[in-house]
């Protein structure tokens, strides 16, 4: 017995997050409208994202994560290092001061490469890399 094939419309890889919202959408019989409402969006904005014609803001993907039931794999070079931080903390659901701990360094400077003030030094900045992965 052999699997039933995928729908044509089904992304072929799943590398931006619209893949991976096509793909759970269609796994789930749901039209863009539906999901957008599910979600709180707008139709044209899941359209644009499935697309790959925008991304997600960052505010948008917990509910995203949530309707996919985990969090994809993202690509590190897409991403600013201090919008990494933003989306591993609303993610995780820790606090500036908790993620500084863990990271063994002041909240303020945290607090100032996640608001784009500053950047991390090259030593930091591995640090960040090798701790997201």
């Amino acid at each position: 017995q052999a699997q039933k094939p995928c729908k044509s419309a089904y992304p072929q890889t799943l590398i931006i997050l619209g893949d991976h919202l096509k793909k759970r959408r269609l796994d789930m019989n749901m039209t863009q409208r539906t999901l957008a409402t599910h979600l709180g969006f707008s139709e044209s904005t899941v359209t644009n994202w499935e697309n790959g014609n925008t991304s997600p803001r960052l505010c948008c993907v917990p509910k995203i994560t949530e309707f996919l039931g985990y969090v994809p794999n993202w690509n590190k070079e897409e991403i600013p290092i201090k919008d990494r931080i933003l989306l591993y903390r609303k993610t995780n659901g820790i606090t500036q001061k908790k993620l500084a701990e863990m990271l063994d360094i002041d909240p303020s400077t945290l607090g100032r490469w996640e608001k784009g003030e500053r950047i991390p030094s090259d030593r930091r900045f591995s640090k960040l890399n090798n701790f997201f992965d």
